[in-house]
């Protein structure tokens, strides 16, 4: 589908760090999806992903935070509950709110620790980065340091 054709290029543009043209044609790309849903669900998922992506590399925060949430509800209009794919959103999500203010990215943060706990096994690589971005917030906030321990298991 042409939207999924648009989101591939936006994204080698961005590679390339032409990020202005890469979030014209994700803007695109999303738009064309849109028009296609449900078919398009996923392709649509990545593109917001991707877009929100664009936003925080050239610190738009708040945009990116809109449009991650976009991804998210999105999301959990068709999957589980308990899926990686929420725990991939929640995740991201929780980045551009550690990036904006840490207060919500720690409970964002949580909530994909708990997804991701439920969905992955016990030793899965996803969880490494999570407990690590949970300890440097306890960390930067001040929060006793055994917190910030607990989170850097």
């Amino acid at each position: 589908n042409i939207g999924v054709f648009i989101s591939r290029l936006a994204s080698c543009k961005k590679r390339t760090g032409h990020l202005d043209e890469a979030i014209q044609l994700m803007q695109q790309s999303i738009s064309i999806l849109n028009q296609n849903l449900p078919a398009s669900r996923s392709g649509l998922c990545s593109s917001l992903i991707n877009l929100g992506d664009c936003y925080q590399e050239k610190g738009m925060f708040q945009e990116a935070i809109t449009t991650l949430k976009e991804c998210l509800v999105a999301q959990r209009s068709f999957l589980p509950p308990v899926h990686p794919d929420i725990g991939t959103a929640l995740w991201n999500l929780g980045i551009a709110y550690r990036k904006r203010g840490v207060v919500k990215a720690t409970k964002i943060l949580r909530e994909c620790l708990s997804v991701r706990e439920r969905c992955l096994p016990p030793h899965h690589p996803d969880f490494t980065n999570v407990l690590r971005a949970l300890g440097d917030i306890a960390f930067t906030t001040g929060e006793q340091y055994g917190e910030a321990l607990q989170w850097n298991r």
